[in-house]
């Protein structure tokens, strides 16, 4: 268990902890090409999607709140679901960062004192790791940081909806989307466990050997939230990584080959327009290989992009 991350989304550092350490990288899940709005953000440094490192990519999708939905009928490494930040003032157009959606241990206990938690050992005597006993969504939403559209096609997770992070060092995080449901209340959260291992159920330890990742609730992104969530703000961290990764590529080729050329996406959501970035109605927008005529197809969710194979 590392400690600088038992309660720390900041992903982007721990990616960028992965890649100094030159940690493998064969088991990235990213898709082949990603969201417009990352292409876009990509070119302000002159790259390509194909110069980045795969650590680095996973970074920046993270920083940008692309997160793999685990749907049933899209669970493949090209679908992506948006999460949502509180927005920060009173007219933001972006929400916090990425990297402060985590619940504390004690902000999950704060919220009601129905609310338990269970501590699990890990492989080192005398270390262990909390997670969610039993739990409401009621009263966790009281605490969450961030929100994504519930898709009944998502995973059930019939696992904790919170939990620390008590994984090994130099363990890669990869973060998906699970649906969390009762009578009265729905709610998401990023279990960030790698996506071939079993969540153990709610209330219960995995295996000592094996510790669990970090959880993080979100609320459901509904029409209620869509005013006070936004597309999560850039980081400064990663924002440095790509200025690095321009520099490198500069040293190493002299030129850097114009972003513009490389981006052919069938189909990824359009960031709208609309109170906070939020849109009234869904639209994924669907680009030609040809290059800047899109076609606007009310599809899905405002906040599910799929990226072609």
């Amino acid at each position: 268990m590392v400690a600088a991350w038992s309660e720390n989304s900041d992903f982007v550092a721990r990616y960028r902890e992965l890649y100094e350490a030159n940690a493998p990288s064969e088991n990235v899940t990213v898709p082949t090409y990603p969201p417009e709005d990352v292409l876009k953000r990509l070119g302000k440094y002159a790259l390509r999607w194909d110069d980045l490192h795969p650590f680095t990519k996973q970074a920046v999708l993270w920083d940008m709140g692309y997160v793999h939905p685990t749907s049933t009928e899209l669970d493949n490494d090209n679908t992506l679901a948006q999460v949502f930040t509180k927005c920060t003032g009173n007219t933001a157009t972006a929400g916090t960062s990425m990297g402060s959606i985590a619940v504390t241990r004690a902000e999950f206990l704060s919220t009601s004192a129905a609310e338990t938690l269970r501590l699990c050992p890990t492989a080192t005597v005398g270390i262990s790791y909390a997670r969610q006993d039993i739990s409401s969504g009621l009263n966790l939403r009281k605490v969450t940081k961030c929100a994504a559209v519930f898709l009944t096609t998502m995973k059930s997770g019939n696992a904790s909806m919170w939990s620390q992070d008590a994984s090994v060092p130099l363990s890669m995080p990869d973060p998906q989307l699970f649906r969390h449901a009762f009578d009265e209340w729905r709610m998401v959260a990023i279990h960030t466990r790698s996506r071939t291992a079993v969540e153990a159920p709610w209330g219960t330890c995995p295996d000592a050997a094996f510790p669990g990742f970090l959880t993080i609730p979100c609320i459901e992104y509904d029409a209620n939230a869509s005013t006070a969530y936004c597309k999560p703000a850039p980081s400064a961290t990663m924002n440095a990584w790509l200025n690095e990764t321009k520099s490198e590529l500069m040293g190493r080729e002299g030129t850097i080959v114009p972003n513009a050329t490389h981006a052919t996406l069938v189909p990824t959501t359009k960031p709208p327009s609309g109170t906070n970035g939020a849109a009234p109605s869904p639209l994924t927008a669907v680009s030609s290989t040809s290059g800047p005529d899109i076609a606007r197809l009310a599809v899905l969710s405002l906040a599910l992009v799929v990226v072609s194979l």
